[in-house]
C-alpha cells in the first residue's frame, strides 16, 4: 500500500517540475465578490504553469470562467453561515455533503493533482471527503470570521483537513488557533489585474463626465457590498458634516446587498442607508449607483476613495484604488495596514468614527498636493507589491510543496 502511495507522490512531483499540474478549483458561489476577481485574476497568472478547471454553481463567476476558456463542472453550492442557525445549517450541511462527494469524485476521476478551495467555505466542501487516496487541498481563506463556537470549529476544522491554508492577510492567519497537526499557513495577498486598473487607459473628463460630475465637483466613493461592516453608513455620515463647508462634495455609494446570513440583514441595511441621506439634509451630495462593472472607470473619475470598513481582512478595493493612481482613505484595522504606509501612499482612519473621517478628507479637499502626493506613490505601491505574476510564484510555491505531501489522512 505504501509503494503505492508513495509511486503516486512520485508521479505529482513529476509533473510538478514539469510544469503540468493540473488543479480543480472550487467555489461555493457564482456571486461574483471579491473573493472570485482574486480567483480568476490568480488563475490568469498561473496560466503557464496550471492547466485549471472550476467547480462552482451555474451563474455569474461560471460564465466568466467559460469565457476565459476555463472548463467548469456545476455544483449546487451553498451559502452556509457561520453561525449556528436551526433552519439554515442543516441544510446548509446537506449541501456541502452533495457538493463534497461530486468534488471527491471529479478530484480522483478528473485526474487532478491538487484542489484548491476558494473560500473557507468552498473548503468545507473540498474536504468533505478527505481520506486516503484524496487530493491533497488548499484551501484559501479569505474572510474574517465572525466570533463564535461555529466559526472557530470551522477554523479549527480547515486546519485540520486541508494540506495548507493560505490567508490572504495576517489577520486572516491570526484568527487560526494552533493544532498538533501544524497544517502548512501562508500569507499571500490578493493580486488585482494591473491591466484593468491602469490609469492611462481612461479618459478622466469622460469617465466623469459619464457619471454626471461637473468640473469644479469633488467626487469620492464606497465601492463595496452594502452591508454594515463595509460602513457606508459612516462615510454619509462623515460627508454630512461636510456639507456646508464643502457643498461641491459628492459622494458616491456604489454596490448591492449581494449577501444574506442569519447574522445581518444586508437588505434591511441597504434600505436604511437609501433614507440616511435625507435624514441627515444631504440627499443632494449622496448617489446611489446600485451594483455596477465600470469599477475602473468610476474609480478614474474620482479624487478620493473611501473603504471606511469596520474590519476588513485584505481590502482589495483599496488597491485597485491604488493601481487607479487615486488617494485612498482606509480604516486602520485589519487588511488595509498591510497594505497602505499612512501619510505615504495613503491615509488610515479609525472606523465607526464620522468625525475623524471627516477631519482627514477635509483635510485631503484642501490639499491637492498632498493628493498629487499619495496618488503617485500608491501606483508605485500597487505595481511593486499586487501583480498577478507575484501573487502566482508565491502559490505555485504552495502547489509545489503540497503537491508532494501525498494525501490527507
Amino acid at each position: 500500500m505504501f509503494g503505492g502511495l508513495r509511486g503516486r507522490a512520485a508521479g505529482h512531483i513529476r509533473r510538478v517540475r514539469s510544469g503540468g499540474m493540473k488543479v480543480l478549483y472550487v467555489n461555493q458561489t457564482s456571486q461574483m465578490s471579491g473573493a472570485e476577481h482574486s480567483l480568476l485574476t490568480l488563475i490568469h497568472g498561473l496560466r503557464h504553469r496550471v492547466h485549471a478547471e472550476l467547480a462552482c454553481p451555474e451563474g455569474d463567476l461560471a460564465d466568466a470562467a467559460r469565457e476565459r476558456g476555463l472548463a467548469v463542472h456545476p455544483i449546487q453550492g451553498t451559502d452556509v453561515t457561520l453561525q449556528l442557525d436551526p433552519f439554515a445549517t442543516p441544510k446548509a450541511l446537506a449541501e456541502i455533503a452533495v457538493d463534497g462527494a461530486r468534488i471527491a469524485r471529479l478530484s480522483r476521476r478528473g485526474g487532478f493533482d491538487l484542489v484548491h478551495a476558494n473560500t473557507t467555505r468552498a473548503g468545507l466542501i473540498a474536504t468533505m471527503f478527505a481520506g486516503v487516496g484524496a487530493k491533497p487541498t488548499v484551501v484559501h481563506v479569505r474572510d474574517w470570521t465572525p466570533e463564535g463556537v461555529v466559526s472557530g470549529a470551522i477554523l479549527q476544522y480547515a486546519r485540520i483537513r486541508a494540506s495548507a491554508l493560505i490567508c490572504i492577510s495576517q489577520l486572516v492567519a491570526d484568527e487560526f488557533p494552533a493544532h498538533p497537526a501544524s497544517t502548512p499557513l501562508h500569507v499571500i495577498h490578493n493580486p488585482i489585474d494591473l491591466r484593468r486598473f491602469d490609469p492611462d487607459r481612461i479618459d478622466r473628463a469622460a469617465a466623469r463626465a459619464a457619471l454626471g460630475l461637473a468640473e469644479d465637483e469633488f467626487a469620492v466613493a464606497v465601492v463595496a457590498q452594502l452591508t454594515p461592516w463595509k460602513g457606508q453608513e459612516e462615510a454619509i455620515r462623515a460627508v454630512a458634516q461636510l456639507r456646508e463647508r464643502h457643498p461641491s462634495l459628492r459622494l458616491l455609494v456604489v454596490g448591492s446587498p449581494k449577501f444574506q446570513s442569519a447574522r445581518l440583514d444586508n437588505q434591511a441595511y441597504a434600505d436604511a442607508l437609501h433614507a440616511l441621506p435625507a435624514e441627515l439634509g444631504a440627499s443632494d451630495i449622496v448617489r446611489f449607483l446600485g451594483e455596477r462593472k465600470d469599477i475602473p472607470e468610476i474609480l478614474r473619475a474620482l479624487d478620493v476613495l473611501l473603504v471606511p470598513s469596520w474590519k476588513e481582512a485584505f481590502g482589495r478595493i483599496v488597491v485597485e484604488g491604488m493601481a487607479m493612481e487615486l488617494p485612498v482613505m482606509a480604516t486602520d484595522v485589519g487588511g488595509p495596514k498591510e497594505i497602505i504606509t499612512s501619510g505615504v501612499d495613503g491615509i488610515l482612519a479609525p472606523p465607526q468614527d464620522p468625525a475623524a473621517w471627516a477631519a482627514a478628507l477635509e483635510r485631503l479637499i484642501g490639499g491637492p498636493g498632498l493628493r498629487a502626493d499619495l496618488a503617485s506613490q500608491a501606483r508605485v505601491s500597487a505595481v511593486e507589491r499586487f501583480t498577478p505574476e507575484l501573487a502566482a510564484e508565491r502559490v505555485w510555491a504552495v502547489y509545489e510543496r503540497t503537491a508532494g505531501l501525498g494525501f490527507a489522512s
